[in-house]
């Protein structure tokens, strides 16, 4: 499958501008191929050949070239070039069909440049327990959220905003917190307060010691719902880990508690300095305060059942305290010196459907095509170009053809009547009803004629002022036509 074309322009600068391309292109395909079908005529005519008329019919368009197949049984031009007309009426239709349709904008994935944020610094004093409701905690998990949202990466960011473009790429990302599901409790009663629920957790190992422990739970009447239970494997002053236990959902008559281990994953490309974050800070104080933020990830209200992605949002919840004790909660101007000013973002390019840009192309090439052709024909006629002018091949020239045809019959005006040589003489001639035959003539023409029948029965004209006075001179008529 061929790749569309990504280009940083503006959707709508570009959809203009293909439409102005096209416009102007088929403009010249039938300029340049109305040129060609005379200079092919006229080479046929100087090498002594007669032409079909339906190959006479210059450039045309759609409802023209239907009208020729539908009369003649033929197409107009000749075949060649009745086909090119006909790809051309297509093509002029399809071309802004397609530029609608198939040039449209697309957020991709770019690079922005950073003002203000989050600036990770591992060397920089520290809180003992990173404050969980401040600014920066809301930064810290808005800019996990946006990425997740344009299909980015979460994790420990070595700087983060809360812009809605913002999408981590792997050189944003310091590291990251995973964490998996282990066995889901056993059934525990509405009879246990939250203290007995977090001893028989500690019981099942699936809690560490409750010195260590954070928990956050709604009370309603009877019992204890949305219980979220987590703890530290160490109390501070070095890297640790953390088991959660989250409630599955609205107690009855037991709860059960899905359990999920969490860690720093060995991966991180900067370990070394998510260890030292981490070590600055009391783990305990940390869990007790950062349980507040765990409910409005895990449950969708009051009531409700768990998430079906807890882990994600254990982890993002995570991710985010780290962050805010490497950053100390401060929002910087400017990234570290030395480091990257710029962030992973989406942003707004305009995506070309490979269709259009084949389109565009075989368009251009068209013209080509038509311009060669024309400059090989005006080559081969050389001075007989000119010699052959004015030569019929769109509707002026054929009127023109007609006037002219009118005066080389001889018997409507005198031999002092001068012949119409190009279109602005048009404007000496009329078409309409003399007496009762249609026909073209001159604007300053008195004759009047009358319909009569001969002797054999056909319907003749015979003039009743066979002479009219021209703005060129008198004319003479036959005094008798056949209808």
């Amino acid at each position: 499958m061929v790749s569309p074309v990504i280009v940083p322009i503006n959707d709508s600068l570009l959809r203009g501008f293909l439409r102005v391309y096209f416009l102007i292109a088929f403009f010249a395909i039938g300029f340049l191929g109305g040129h060609v079908s005379k200079g092919v005529n006229k080479l046929k005519v100087s090498s002594g050949k007669q032409i079909k008329m339906i190959e006479m019919t210059g450039w045309l368009q759609f409802a023209d070239i239907l009208k020729s197949l539908w009369f003649v049984r033929r197409l107009p031009g000749g075949v060649l070039l009745g086909l090119l007309m006909l790809l051309a009426s297509i093509g002029a239709v399809v071309s802004d069909v397609a530029t609608s349709a198939f040039v449209d904008k697309q957020m991709l994935p770019s690079r922005c440049a950073f003002h203000r944020g989050l600036v990770i610094d591992a060397n920089s004093p520290s809180y003992e327990a990173p404050p969980p409701n401040g600014a920066g905690a809301r930064m810290a998990e808005d800019s996990q959220l946006n990425s997740l949202w344009n299909n980015g990466r979460i994790g420990i960011y070595s700087k983060a905003n809360n812009r809605q473009d913002f999408r981590a790429a792997s050189e944003d990302v310091m590291g990251w917190w995973s964490c998996s599901r282990v066995q889901d409790s056993e059934p525990l009663t509405a009879n246990d307060t939250v203290k007995s629920m977090a001893k028989k957790l500690i019981q099942a190992n699936l809690q560490y010691s409750i010195d260590n422990m954070g928990w956050n739970f709604m009370t309603s009447a009877s019992w204890n719902e949305q219980v979220i239970i987590w703890s530290s494997s160490t109390a501070e002053g070095t890297n640790f880990e953390v088991k959660a236990s989250l409630d599955l959902g609205k107690m009855t008559a037991s709860t059960i508690f899905s359990n999920y281990h969490c860690y720093v994953n060995s991966s991180s490309p900067r370990l070394t300095e998510i260890h030292i974050i981490l070590g600055t800070m009391n783990a305990t104080l940390t869990m007790l305060q950062w349980t507040q933020n765990l409910p409005q990830y895990i449950y969708y209200g009051q009531g409700s059942p768990q998430s079906n992605r807890s882990a994600e949002s254990l982890e993002i919840v995570l991710n985010a305290l780290t962050m805010v004790q490497g950053a100390m909660g401060f929002m910087q101007e400017r990234p570290l010196p030395g480091t990257d000013t710029t962030y992973g973002c989406v942003a707004p390019k305009t995506n070309i459907s490979p269709f259009v840009v084949v389109l565009a192309v075989s368009v251009a090439f068209s013209l080509l095509g038509l311009l060669t052709w024309w400059m090989y024909l005006l080559l081969r006629l050389g001075k007989m170009r000119s010699r052959l002018e004015p030569f019929p091949n769109h509707l002026l020239t054929w009127m023109l053809q007609a006037t002219r045809e009118n005066v080389f019959s001889g018997h409507r005006y005198g031999p002092d009547t001068l012949t119409p040589v190009k279109e602005s003489d048009l404007n000496a001639w009329r078409f309409g009803m003399n007496g009762t035959l249609l026909r073209v003539m001159r604007r300053d023409d008195t004759l009047q004629l009358t319909s009569m029948v001969s002797p054999g029965g056909g319907e003749l004209i015979s003039p009743q002022h066979h002479v009219g006075l021209g703005r060129h001179g008198y004319g003479r008529v036959d005094p008798w036509e056949r209808v």
